[in-house]
């Protein structure tokens, strides 16, 4: 990664100076790139041979295939129900492990087959292990909840179990029969399809147009590289370039749009949801119906906030007037870059709220190599924690880029990473059916913290401006961008339920309507209307919407954190794990936080209040 400096140089300086500055600067960045090195992992430790991989692969299907015999059984006492869902947790986290494994291969070599292959092959069994023990709901709810309880305490091994077994009769309204369940169990993969095709499309060559990158190459402008290759002036510029080509093609996007979400229409449906939607929040977060229509409604109630802020950033960074394309320039860097070794002890440090003993757990990650941070060239472009389900320990896989977003961004992932690394050994999760409110909340508790710490040791007044400008994109990028996804996403299925598709140029007129509607006085370009085209989320499920109320309930967990309340700690590092339930609703229930109230995106939208006043102090009249 380049290392950009902004220290100006007078012309009398002359030439030897010059070149003892560029001398400098190449040592730095090999210095940078020497540490980075630092903080890598070997796949070898999670599978030393091909041989070891085949050999846990034809175990693991063997395993399924003698998984039915536990049918006639498991519900039959209480130890041959322990000893039914030992052997399942036992599958299940083979299985996912194998997942995960292929997965990080495939993240560090995206032009591998053979990483792309393994992938495959552990997504594929992660399904198959589902499909096979399809009975486990319907033979737990023949118990009944009185009898179960009883059965805790006759067998202590359920225990462990407690929090699969309370999902599994809080789900049963929308559990089915045996033969259904599996059926829909073997779906699994039927949504994920548009996403490997768009996906497929990142990497093809579409006709990219070029532009010079930041050391003045023309290189094709790609979803991933308008974001990080080309100067910030430019972003805008890179941005436009981008959707102007994707125009092209924008009724194939909209055809892999429409039918994952009639895809998850369809499975929702015989799970006796009414939509897509509603189901993947009741199956992945445990939330009641009305959680997630606050995301718009507390959007909607709160756009004067979002209208002050687009305007406060283009005064703030000199852009003239407010226009929606404005976001994505990026803040100046305002003197300061984040070496790799100071963005983590910043993390560190920005844990303190949390107390010594969690700060003295995150240094020990840092140290026992749990990190992936050089940017690679062959490195596919994601930010992800994967669990240590079947490992020793998380592994945490990011590009680190020595700028403020960076540097922030390694911080949330180190609180994420903390959150899996803290669960009490008994109580490791068996699946990566993760909680994405509350995990991604955790990010954003690092996130803010970060950004308090890094604010409140401005060195200068344009410093605090810019560190206050990245404080709110935070915000926006998290809530009101995800909030306008969230308006398409439900406009768009419902048009999919009514049969009436819309074809992408429609989707992108739609889009473009509710980004006038929620940037107010604001200037948007026509071309923004394609901006839903660039986020592979959107093709492979409804979950970016669960980023909106995580930064919300990152915003409660912190404004907690600050007033000393012990709920606030208690969220951030007590309730995963610990409790019957792994599902958001439930765990942030235990730290006194109702997701399906607009209570709870309060401290949300004062701190953002909070920011933008503290803004337009720094910019005065």
């Amino acid at each position: 990664m380049t290392i950009r400096t902004h220290t100006s140089r007078a012309v009398v300086l002359g030439a030897a100076i010059l070149v003892s500055s560029l001398v400098s600067t190449s040592s730095a960045r090999a210095e940078e790139k020497s540490e980075l090195d630092r903080y890598t992992w070997e796949l070898s430790s999670i599978y030393p041979s091909e041989e070891t991989w085949e050999a846990e692969r034809r175990r693991i299907l063997s395993g399924i295939e003698s998984a039915g015999a536990l049918r006639a059984t498991i519900a039959s006492d209480p130890r041959s129900l322990a000893d039914g869902l030992d052997a399942v947790s036992d599958l299940r986290t083979r299985a996912t492990k194998m997942e995960i494994y292929g997965e990080l291969a495939y993240n560090l070599d995206r032009n591998s087959a053979e990483a792309r292959r393994k992938f495959e092959v552990g997504t594929e069994l992660v399904s198959e292990v589902e499909s096979g023990v399809a009975f486990l709901p319907e033979s737990v709810g023949r118990i009944g909840p009185e009898r179960l309880e009883q059965w805790f305490v006759e067998e202590p091994r359920l225990e462990r179990h407690r929090i699969r077994i309370t999902r599994t009769l809080r789900e049963a309204p929308h559990t089915l029969p045996t033969g259904e369940q599996a059926l829909i169990a073997s779906m699994a993969r039927w949504p994920q399809l548009c996403s490997d095709v768009f996906d497929a499309a990142q990497g093809a060559d579409l006709g990219w147009p070029t532009m010079p990158d930041s050391a003045g190459k023309r290189i094709p402008v790609t979803f991933y590289s308008y974001r990080y290759d080309f100067p910030r002036e430019k972003r805008e510029e890179s941005l436009e370039a981008l959707l102007t080509r994707l125009a092209h093609y924008q009724d194939l996007f909209g055809l892999l749009y429409t039918r994952r979400i009639e895809a998850d229409l369809t499975i929702a449906r015989h799970r006796k949801f009414d939509d897509g939607i509603e189901a993947i929040w009741f199956l992945r977060d445990g939330m009641p119906r009305e959680a997630a229509p606050l995301i718009v409604s507390e959007a909607r109630r709160h756009l004067p906030v979002f209208q002050r802020y687009l305007a406060l950033r283009a005064r703030a960074l000199g852009l003239g007037a407010a226009s929606y394309g404005g976001l994505f320039i990026p803040p100046p860097d305002a003197g300061q870059t984040f070496r790799v070794a100071e963005a983590l002890g910043l993390a560190v440090e920005a844990a303190a709220p949390l107390g010594p003993a969690y700060q003295e757990r995150m240094r020990r990650g840092i140290e026992a190599h749990w990190l992936h941070l050089p940017p690679w060239p062959q490195k596919r472009g994601v930010f992800e924690v994967f669990p240590g389900i079947g490992m020793a320990h998380p592994y945490m896989l990011t590009s680190f880029r020595p700028t403020y977003r960076g540097a922030r961004q390694l911080t949330g992932a180190l609180f994420d990473m903390m959150k899996d690394a803290d669960i009490p050994a008994d109580r490791q999760p068996d699946s990566r059916d993760d909680p994405p409110v509350y995990g991604n909340g955790i990010i954003y508790v690092g996130d803010m913290l970060f950004d308090d710490l890094v604010r409140s040791r401005a060195k200068d007044r344009q410093t605090r401006i810019v560190d206050t400008v990245q404080a709110l994109d935070l915000i926006w990028s998290n809530f009101f961008q995800t909030a306008v996804f969230t308006e398409l996403d439900t406009r768009v299925q419902q048009l999919v339920r009514d049969g009436k598709a819309p074809s992408g140029t429609e989707i992108s007129k739609m889009y473009l309507a509710l980004l006038h509607e929620y940037a107010g006085a604001a200037r948007v370009d026509d071309v923004l209307g394609g901006e839903w085209m660039i986020y592979d989320v959107s093709f492979f499920s409804f979950e970016h919407q669960f980023w909106a109320a995580a930064v919300a309930a990152g915003a409660n967990i912190v404004g907690k954190i600050r007033a000393g309340d012990p709920n606030g700690v208690k969220a951030a590092d007590e309730v995963y794990g610990r409790g019957d339930s792994d599902r958001s609703y439930w765990l942030l229930r235990q730290a006194g936080i109702d997701m399906t109230t607009p209570e709870a995106y309060g401290p949300l939208f004062r701190r953002m209040t909070m920011l933008c006043d503290e803004l337009e102090t720094l910019l005065g009249n």
